[in-house]
């Protein structure tokens, strides 16, 4: 089928509004095997050429040397394997694309209607309109995203969504903990009696494992503050969330601080440990100070508190603008210890806690992952 291509070059051409159908193939260079070549003739045999590399000039006669071009080469597949439908992302199949300018090609060549194309979403990144591109190069793997995600969440972040509608990609904060947040849910729905029917029928397709574990499992909010409040050591973070959740399955369990302690390594380190400017002057650190003196029940007191507020409390007690639950912390350290951090701040610009957290330079970090692993 590529000899017969070969013989028709310039017929090929002239349908897909090219002028002479040796541009429509590159040739290999026998010699040094750069394709930077100038097609000299192309029949159905072979291609003789000059190589602007090395200066060799030579005859390929192996269609394995002749490489036609995109368009003409993906008509050629669909010939020869018979396809007759396709999946393609929207960029592929809208006005100009290969799919809309090789349209001659089936009609008045191959004689045969064109791939039924279904198409898709592309996949973005995590902010921006770029589109992440596999022959560009640059984004994410599949490994990268199993790294901090069991299977079923990356399986499941392909497949929530209207094949139509952008996937987006990426290992922020909002992205991971969100992604973790609705999964979370979903894994419940999905074993709960009356839970929503697609959401089970989607679960039995992505995967062979029960929904069941996944959703007596802490929040990863509450497993990154366990491990940021342990000094990121897993074993400690591990004993203080099974107290805390009991009915949780430990297997999950262990693979979600896994994930968690990934990612904290790799991407959430500006999120809590990059040094903030001074935390505003207001009245948040002293009313967290006395509602933790008097406050003797599990995680943090309540209160109505803004962005604002948080951004003091975590500037006084890390220098960051982000940090751990507040909940996750007196859980840690008690309601007396983090009270008197941040008293520490307040009178002497002192950060204790940071001292009993290890986790700002990079060994510790390593140490910390090769512990888990």
């Amino acid at each position: 089928m590529q000899r017969r291509y070969q013989r028709d070059a310039q017929r090929l051409a002239a349908l897909l509004g090219k002028d002479d159908g040796r541009d429509l193939f590159a040739v290999y260079c026998l010699q040094c095997g750069r394709n930077s070549t100038e097609i000299h003739h192309l029949d159905r045999r072979a291609a003789r050429y000059r190589c602007l590399s090395c200066g060799a000039e030579l005859t390929a006669r192996d269609p394995a040397d002749i490489k036609p071009s995109w368009a003409l080469d993906w008509t050629l597949r669909v010939a020869h394997e018979g396809i007759d439908c396709e999946p393609a992302g929207q960029d592929h199949c809208s006005a100009g694309s290969t799919m809309d300018r090789t349209r001659p090609v089936y009609e008045r060549y191959l004689g045969s209607p064109q791939p039924v194309i279904v198409p898709y979403g592309l996949v973005r990144a995590e902010r921006g309109s770029g589109k992440i591109s596999g022959s560009r190069g640059g984004g994410p793997y599949v490994r990268d995203l199993l790294a901090v995600h069991p299977a079923p969440l990356v399986l499941w972040l392909y497949a929530r969504r209207n094949c139509l509608s952008d996937l987006r990609l990426g290992f922020g904060a909002a992205a991971f903990l969100g992604a973790y947040d609705e999964f979370d849910r979903f894994a419940r729905s999905a074993t709960s009696a009356s839970g929503d029917g697609r959401a089970r029928v989607l679960w039995e397709l992505l995967t062979d494992e029960r929904p069941d574990g996944y959703g007596t499992l802490p929040p990863m909010r509450t497993v990154l503050g366990a491990l940021y409040g342990h000094g990121c050591a897993p074993g400690a973070a591990r004993r203080h969330l099974t107290a805390r959740h009991p009915g949780a399955d430990a297997a999950l369990l262990e693979e979600r601080i896994g994930h968690a302690l990934s990612w904290l390594t790799a991407h959430g380190r500006d999120r809590y440990w990059a040094a903030a400017d001074d935390p505003p002057s207001g009245g948040a650190v002293g009313l967290l100070i006395e509602q933790l003196r008097a406050h003797t029940g599990p995680g943090a007191p309540r209160a109505g508190r803004t962005r604002a507020d948080f951004r003091e409390i975590y500037g006084a007690l890390f220098g960051t603008e982000h940090g751990p639950r507040l909940d996750t912390l007196a859980d840690v350290f008690g309601p007396a210890v983090l009270a008197d951090a941040l008293e520490s701040y307040r009178d002497r610009g002192e950060r204790p806690l940071c001292v009993r957290i290890p986790a700002a330079s990079d060994p510790v970090l390593q140490e910390a992952v090769s512990r888990a692993s």
